[in-house]
């Protein structure tokens, strides 16, 4: 643009004219929120883990014979329990007394900063937390698909990966093909700039080069949501509770499923402990939707009455295209309907799905969600137990899977006071600032995610090179 000057024939003449201030709001850029997340039940949680009792079997005590029924008797109901631990997340901001008392009134700024940089810090929450439902607690957030090899500056990956990212973000890069592989040397890495490059994949640079042993393959980690022996902080998400490792077959799964998970071998039963699968035929040319059909069929079949599906928006895209191409519909144009305005419309704007009596209205495209990868859910037995104030994450659930952002003027302001724990939410603390004595307000979120009953939610892998 050019200087501010233009259009004005002497300098002299801006120091008495004044500046437009017509906009009411400050815009929120930044992308939706999971709607995904919007749906799960959050519920109470208390003590070291929270405990899902499970009956995974019911026995094998049944016979035309009497005397064969008797010897059988010892092989009746089966348990299992699950004591799902809770995992962590922190998202935080500083203050300082001058930039406050700057803009604590309307004519200082279009909003308080202390108001904006609560609304930045628990977005950044709660785009974390919708990444994580989809993840196995690394705080993954996608494998790489090119590398910079010369300078190491930069990698692409797929667009859903860029939601769990901003400017700012410290990137790890761990060893493939799973989330949990080891760091790669080098260290994390400042996130510098994101670009869209048009085929759903986005550029990532960063401000500092990475370790040259990064490659294709690997994935990219926000830092800080691994303990020191390598394990998760996060709570463990869909990738854990339905996993998809290595198609569900071959050594590698056989290893992954036979490993205790919250201290359950899911071996002795995988489809009830670790959920229905489905693998999309694509050398037979199964199309998306055919391939949740037969999800929506499998969870019924288990017992399930699932009322939610949850894909990528790329993935939904593709379902609506594969619609539309055995679609035929009539549709009024030029007439009463359309106030004599010639008018065509293209597109589909809701799913449904169903199979025999059991419909599926909620389909939603969650952005968090990663391409390749669809969930039937009974959302009954999905659910987050929360030792921390549910507010930040506990978002407004859309009806019909609405759009939009919320707006900046929405957050509340937190309280003004040093405390080390406010509505089990928050903690404040003084922080040294060259503008005097400020605060530091940080977010504390405790949660375990968890499917109650695997057995009643499929997942459906589109894309047979998934690794994880």
């Amino acid at each position: 643009m050019a200087a501010t000057t233009a259009g004005f024939s002497s300098a002299d003449a801006l120091a008495v004219l004044k500046e437009s201030y017509a906009e009411k709001d400050v815009q929120n850029l930044i992308e939706r929120n999971s709607p995904t997340l919007a749906r799960i039940k959050k519920v109470p949680g208390y003590g070291k883990y929270y405990v899902i009792p499970m009956m995974y079997s019911r026995g094998g005590a049944v016979a035309g014979d009497f005397t064969t029924m008797t010897a059988l008797v010892s092989s009746t109901a089966r348990n299992k329990a699950m004591q799902v631990t809770y995992g962590q997340a922190f998202s935080g901001f500083a203050i300082s007394p001058k930039e406050h008392l700057a803009s604590e009134t309307e004519p200082g700024a279009f909003v308080q900063l202390i108001r904006e940089y609560y609304f930045a810090s628990t977005e950044a929450l709660r785009k974390t937390i919708g990444g994580a439902i989809f993840g196995m607690g690394y705080g993954e957030v996608a494998p790489l698909l090119a590398v910079d090899a010369g300078s190491h500056l930069y990698v692409t990956m797929a667009a859903h990966g860029a939601m769990m990212l901003d400017i700012g973000s410290k990137i790890q890069f761990a060893t493939g093909p799973n989330p949990d592989g080891a760091y790669r040397a080098g260290g994390a890495v400042t996130v510098s700039k994101i670009e869209d490059l048009g085929n759903d994949t986005v550029k990532v640079t960063f401000s500092t080069a990475y370790g040259a042993t990064v490659a294709v393959g690997d994935w990219a980690e926000i830092n800080g949501f691994r303990d020191g022996s390598g394990n998760p902080l996060l709570f463990v998400g869909l990738r854990g509770w339905l996993p998809i490792i290595g198609n569900r077959t071959g050594a590698t799964w056989n290893t992954y499923i036979g490993t205790s998970f919250f201290g359950v071998d899911r071996s002795a039963y995988p489809s009830r402990l670790a959920g229905q699968y489905v693998l999309r035929n694509t050398g037979a040319s199964e199309k998306l939707s055919e391939a949740l059909v037969r999800g929506v069929r499998l969870a019924r079949r288990a017992g399930s009455v699932p009322d939610m599906i949850t894909l990528n928006d790329v993935d939904f895209g593709t379902i609506i295209n594969e619609i539309k191409a055995n679609q035929h519909q009539w549709q009024a144009i030029n007439g009463p309907n359309a106030g004599g305005q010639l008018r065509a419309t293209t597109g589909i704007s809701s799913l449904m799905f169903a199979f025999s009596n059991t419909w599926i209205q909620y389909v939603v495209d969650d952005p968090y969600c990663p391409v390749g990868v669809g969930y039937v859910l009974e959302t009954e037995s999905v659910g987050m137990a929360m030792l921390s104030n549910k507010k930040p994450i506990d978002t407004e659930v859309p009806v019909t899977n609405e759009g939009g952002a919320p707006k900046i003027a929405s957050q509340d302001v937190p309280p003004m006071e040093y405390r080390w724990n406010i509505d089990d939410l928050l903690a404040t603390a003084p922080t040294d600032t060259t503008d005097g004595q400020g605060a530091r307000i940080t977010t504390q979120l405790f949660a375990a995610f968890f499917v109650r009953n695997p057995a009643h939610c499929c997942v459906v892998q589109f894309d047979p090179t998934l690794a994880a």
